[in-house]
């Protein structure tokens, strides 16, 4: 009979419910479409396994000349446009191919995929027994799975252990088949170049070639491996390389192709936690650090909520009316808001973020006397990078070590606007359907989560909330004791390096012999509370002393209470030692052998591998030791992706062949170590958690080191009240209640109330994280239509456009431009400015060797326009007969890419400005974006019109010379050198921080008068007062 009093209703119904609700399921819904596709696949199978090996590479070469003859009709269509376009030398004529031929070649895209879609069964089951024959590996109906997803460019979610780099090789070499190039990407170096030889002889059996990208390679190699079929790359080497390939002077340094298809591994990591930084290719700035190392002095010397407040939420800071005068005193200035001393104040603001938002350990660590920024989602160092705008500087001097030249921004781009490039992206990871609203609305790929191969069958224990973090702490080392007692492994993972050390300090015999000492002390002062032999008073004091603090503890006075109870002061008395045994709850079937090993800990300390930032040159050791018996391994969320812990350890068979299993009745289908059945029969791997992260994925990717491919295991996360989540998100009333306020500190809260709230929290953490992300994209989406257009017109001119016709266009423009304001349709003829116009155009046109201001009196404005024109292609032609038309094009050509450099360079500078500051128009009730979209607009239209001035004033009035000797292209070369004040042609190899030397641009002095309100001279585009005429006076 049914027992209906202890019966779980609320289990029963879910029960019941699950399986009708799966039907409504949309992810139900793929995943059996899918099972329909994988049937197909498997039928062919055994026909596929009977193939010889040569059969391979020339089916592949089959497919190849099968999709040519598929898309041969609209190709050839699109060749004769694009040969079109090519031999076109008239600007507007050119732009209207331009769209045709971008037209036509996503249709010939399009095509392609309908051809791949159609032999996807084949070609999966190729894959699949390519694996099978050269690394031992065959694909899971799963894996098939999930291939089929990648190729439609969505999103697969897959647990952890389920083979994802296996299953990127079944949409690679489908989308490889077009020649085109896929780009495999990865999170790290090491990853980018394990993967590749991995699963490299899987692609050449195929007939395929496969290459990797690593940070040190030189532009020639990294042009040999993009050109390969298959590229694994990290998305950092991809974005910068991408810039470079914008920087370059010559065709020969690009190291691109086109942007295809990307299936980017760790997707939520790369395009969700590394959205907010940009890449950025930086060049040095001579100023002088005097004034940051005096503005950390000064910080040094101002209060906290008084001089200054600090909203750790938002990450902010803020001077007050006091804090304002009190720089000003001891700066000795009298006005710190005055427009010259707008360098004081921004370093000031600097100093105070390093001192009070930027924690060493946590944010960032100093080796090697260099600042070196920890990634706070993956906890890795983060080489080369620096923080911009001067708060790196601030940061070392904060530290004391040596300021290094400030950076100004050369090229930029957000990694959201650099995939969006592709024509076709991807993702896989273990933890992306709590964030698909946010890919669906950038990226356009929804998230099908994949079922396992085996059931997951890992528990996941509810946390453990404690009021302080002192008592987390306790717990934490608690739970590891007891399960380094019974040697089962044990992954204690920590979101900064700072709590990383300290648990590691924790273990040390000193740490917890206290521990042990105070768990058994506060134990008996509770136990002789309720039987009335302590008071309450009495209780509480005991409890204040023991509470505190171990690091500050005063073991002395512990000992004297534990005395006073009746207790053995030494926590390694067997009566103790077996007390403190029953506490952690170690069970007691492992006790008698548990007791031996936990006063060998006590005496001891506790064996433990770290892993952090600072040790990361053992993180392969430290990872394939983690699943053995009795392994403690403490580490940052380094060891939170792209790690794969094998329960007994990681098999070794050329090196440590004996501790292989070698029972002839095991069952597990994978090879693994003897150890592997014991640490299973202890219940697997065990994470532990000392705090919640900010977003649940990155909490369920510690989580999903445990568990794998059907592997029993556990996870637990300890959290307390003091946790920076709570303390910025948490429900303050809730932490204000009278009940959770008499809480005593050392006992765990236990509430679905407080859980729930926690839960609450993290989820409005991630809101307010999309919402800024979200608001950097809308950002970056004005920048980015300006830079596509940049960097286009750049590639143009790279592939060898005959650049004439633009020349002499830029020329009419200026022209127009200018008589519409000097001779403007409003006024009468007879005061129009004729001096005003031929002034202002002579400094980029030849107009005044042709023009008196008398010379153009009485005509009207279109002839005035036609004559000045006119003239000017008349001296063009003389001097491209004179120099040579092919030495013409190439001078056009070396200057529009100076030109376009330091133009863009200047304006990526003026839109940070104007970035930093256009929140302010919110106080004038105008949309900040709105306003930043308007005058990015405007910006970017004087930044053209500055490139086609400074255009026109170096071909018209420079004069190269040439000499027909081997030696001219460098002495071309040295001409433009010496013009742009730097080496433009230098690709670089592979090195995240790319610098460039910037000229300072001295002021233009002209005989004539300008007025204040006049264009200045320099062809800046900007008025006369606000450019050269400040500069003229200093």
């Amino acid at each position: 009979m049914l027992d209906f009093k202890d019966m779980d209703w609320w289990d029963f119904v879910s029960k019941i419910l699950r399986p009708v609700l799966k039907w409504f399921d949309p992810n139900e819904w793929q995943v059996r479409r899918l099972w329909k596709r994988i049937q197909a696949i498997n039928a062919l199978e055994p026909e596929v396994q009977k193939w010889r090996d040569e059969d391979f590479p020339r089916k592949t070469e089959e497919f190849r000349q099968q999709l040519q003859a598929y898309t041969a009709e609209i190709r050839a269509q699109y060749e004769a446009k694009l040969r079109e376009y090519r031999a076109c030398k008239e600007p507007e004529e050119r732009f209207r191919l331009e769209e045709e031929v971008a037209k036509l070649d996503l249709a010939v895209k399009r095509r392609e995929q309908e051809f791949l879609n159609s032999i996807l069964p084949l070609a999966f089951a190729m894959v699949r027994e390519a694996g099978r024959r050269t690394v031992k590996m065959r694909h899971f109906d799963v894996q098939l799975m999930g291939g089929i997803v990648l190729h439609e460019g969505k999103i697969a979610e897959m647990k952890t252990g389920e083979g994802k780099t296996l299953v990127a090789t079944l949409p690679v070499y489908l989308n490889a088949l077009t020649g085109r190039g896929v780009h495999v990407v990865t999170v790290n170096d090491y990853l980018a170049k394990r993967d590749a030889e991995w699963m490299g002889p899987i692609y050449e059996y195929l007939g395929l070639t496969v290459g990797y990208i690593q940070h040190f390679m030189e532009t020639p190699e990294r042009k040999r491996m993009y050109a390969c079929d298959v590229t694994y790359v990290t998305n950092s080497e991809l974005g910068f390389d991408y810039l470079r390939d914008n920087l370059v002077y010559s065709l020969d340094d690009v190291v691109l192709r086109e942007m295809f298809y990307a299936i980017v591994d760790e997707v939520d990591s790369i395009l969700i936690d590394e959205a907010r930084t940009p890449h950025i290719i930086g060049g040095m700035v001579e100023k002088p650090t005097d004034i940051i190392e005096k503005a950390d002095r000064i910080v040094r010397q101002l209060r906290r909520d008084v001089d200054f407040t600090v909203d750790e939420k938002h990450r902010t800071v803020a001077l007050t009316d006091e804090g304002v005068r009190r720089v000003e005193q001891l700066w000795g200035i009298s006005n710190l808001s005055a427009p010259e001393n707008f360098a004081i104040y921004h370093a000031i603001m600097n100093a105070l973020k390093a001192h009070h938002l930027f924690k060493r350990d946590v944010h960032y660590v100093v080796k090697d006397n260099e600042v070196i920024i920890v990634d706070e989602f993956t906890g890795r160092l983060q080489w080369g990078r620096r923080w911009s705008d001067g708060l790196h500087q601030a940061v070392e001097a904060k530290e004391g070590i040596p300021i290094k030249q400030e950076m100004q921004t050369i090229a930029t781009i957000t990694l959201q606007n650099f995939f969006r490039m592709y024509f076709k992206l991807a993702g896989m990871t273990g933890t992306a359907k709590t964030e698909e609203q946010e890919f669906v609305k950038i990226y356009g790929m929804p998230v099908i989560v994949i079922p396992t191969h085996k059931p997951m069958i890992r528990k996941d224990y509810p946390d453990v909330v404690y009021k302080t973090q002192e008592q987390k702490y306790r717990g934490v080392v608690r739970e590891i004791l007891q399960l380094y007692a019974i040697q089962r492994p044990v992954l204690v993972g920590t979101r900064s390096i700072e709590v990383n050390e300290l648990i590691s300090e924790r273990l040390s015999p000193h740490y917890l012999q206290a521990l042990a000492l105070c768990t058994l002390v506060l134990d008996r002062a509770w136990t002789m509370h309720h039987q009335k032999q302590l008071t309450r008073e009495e209780l509480d004091q005991i409890r204040q002393v023991v509470n505190t603090r171990l690091e500050e503890l005063e073991i002395g006075r512990v000992r004297q209470i534990a005395r006073s109870l009746g207790l053995d002061p030494d926590p390694l008395h067997p009566a103790n030692l077996r007390r403190f045994a029953e506490l952690i709850k170690i069970p007691e079937e492992h006790m008698d052998k548990a007791l031996a090993r936990l006063e060998e800990a006590l005496k001891d300390g506790v064996p433990h591998n770290v892993l952090n930032a600072k040790h990361h040159e053992r993180e392969a050791q430290i990872i394939a030791e983690a699943g053995r018996l009795g392994k403690v391994t403490v580490a940052t969320n380094m060891a939170g992706r792209g790690v794969d812990i094998i329960l007994g350890g990681k098999p070794d068979p050329e090196n440590a062949p004996e501790e292989l299993c070698d029972d002839p009745d095991c069952d597990v289908e994978f090879v693994h170590n003897k150890e592997y059945h014991a640490v299973k029969a202890l219940g697997g791997l065990h994470v532990l958690g000392t705090e919640r992260h900010e977003a649940r994925r990155i909490d369920n990717q510690l989580r999903g080191r445990s568990g794998r491919q059907g592997d029993p295991g556990s996870s637990r996360f300890y959290v307390s009240l003091e946790d920076e989540l709570w303390r910025l998100y948490g429900d303050k009333g809730l932490s204000e209640h009278p009940w959770l306020k008499n809480w005593p500190e050392e006992e765990p809260i236990i509430s679905r109330v407080v859980s729930k709230s926690i839960e609450i929290a993290q989820k409005r953490v991630e809101g307010h994280n999309f919402e800024i992300r979200r608001h950097v994209l809308q950002y970056d989406d004005v920048l980015n239509i300006q830079r596509e257009i940049v960097y286009a017109t750049r590639r143009k001119i790279l592939e060898g456009v005959d650049m004439r016709a633009n020349i002499l266009d830029f020329a009419r423009k200026t022209i127009e431009n200018y008589a519409e304001i000097y001779l403007p349709e409003t006024l009468p003829p007879d005061q129009w400015d004729y001096e005003g116009l031929l002034n202002t155009l002579n400094p980029f046109l030849p107009v005044g060797f042709f023009f008196r201001p008398e010379d153009l009196r009485g005509l009207p404005k279109h002839e005035i326009v036609e004559r000045l024109y006119n003239a000017c292609v008349n001296y063009y032609e003389e001097k491209e007969e004179r120099l040579g038309e092919e030495w013409m094009r190439e001078w056009e050509r070396r200057v529009l890419l100076w030109v376009i450099d330091q133009k863009w360079m200047e304006q990526l500078a003026d839109m940070d400005y104007l970035r930093e500051h256009i929140h302010l128009r919110a106080y004038a009730q105008q949309d900040p974006l709105v306003e930043y979209r308007r005058e990015a607009y405007e910006m970017f239209q004087a930044m053209l019109q500055r490139v086609r001035e400074e255009t026109l004033r170096w071909v018209f009035y420079a004069e190269p010379f040439v000499e027909e000797t081997a030696a001219t292209q460098q002495v071309r070369v040295h001409v433009v050198s010496e013009v742009s004040g730097g080496d433009g042609g230098d690709s670089g190899g592979g090195t995240a921080t790319r610098t460039r030397r910037a000229t300072k641009q001295k002021p233009v002095k002209t005989a004539r008068k300008v007025g204040p309100n006049d264009p200045c001279p320099c062809g800046s585009g900007k008025k006369y007062k606000k450019c050269c005429m400040l500069k003229e006076r200093q």
